[in-house]
């Protein structure tokens, strides 16, 4: 567990994630589950997935790659790398984060991928709504390099933690059918099960904007495929 780290800033990077129409606080599925009585911002607050605490825990590590939680001073980060890629990933206001992921106020989880303490890519997750259900990559982006995959890998690897901890079946996240983002998604071992077709609105009522693939990754061998 680590206090303080320095927040250093990637000039290049590469983002993936969903777009509807639009994205922004409305987008977003704030998910409010409550298990056993309890509401998710009191479970996380009790784990080591809590990112409101202030403090950093680190969750996994490999050679010179480490994932950790991440902190209100790793706004500077999140923000610059959202902004570079926005027409990639959308764009969530501040006041989300500093709400909903530091603030504590709803159960989201960010966690930042460093190598060699310096950071090159963040996910921002939330757990969906209920055990062997799939939760939701809401935003992910990671530093275009050599070794961006091995970036999203260990990013994954955490998220493989977080399904076996709360009984989630894996994740599930969008993708703009023209963003080569894509190819990263598969390369990572995520399946294409649809695709969002360009001016229909989902269950929320939102319409999309361009045709959108959907992806979804299975990470609990322990629980039963929900769709084969």
């Amino acid at each position: 567990m680590r206090r303080d780290l320095q927040v250093n800033r990637p000039t290049a990077v590469s983002c993936t994630d969903l777009l509807g129409e639009k994205f922004m606080n409305e987008t977003l599925t704030i998910e409010t589950e409550v298990v056993n009585n309890r509401k998710w911002t009191d479970l996380l607050a009790a784990t080591k997935w809590d990112c409101a605490s202030g403090l950093i825990n680190i969750l996994w590590q490999g050679g010179d790659l480490m994932v950790r939680t991440s902190k209100a001073s790793d706004w500077k980060f999140v923000d610059k790398l959202q902004k570079e890629n926005s027409e990639a990933v959308g764009f969530i206001q501040d006041t989300i984060w500093s709400k909903y992921v530091w603030g504590g106020e709803r159960n989201f989880v960010v966690l930042i991928c460093e190598m060699n303490l310096d950071p090159v890519g963040y996910v921002l997750m939330t757990p969906g709504r209920g055990a062997e259900t799939y939760g939701k990559i809401q935003q992910i982006a990671v530093r275009q390099d050599a070794r961006r995959l091995e970036y999203g890998t260990a990013l994954i690897n955490v998220a493989r933690q977080f399904c076996h901890e709360f009984s989630r079946a894996g994740f599930t996240l969008r993708c703009r059918v023209d963003l080569e983002s894509n190819h990263f998604w598969n390369a990572l071992g995520f399946e294409k099960y649809g695709t969002w077709q360009k001016g229909k609105r989902n269950h929320v009522g939102m319409k999309a904007s361009n045709d959108i693939n959907l992806w979804r990754i299975n990470l609990n061998e322990g629980l039963p495929r929900l769709f084969t």
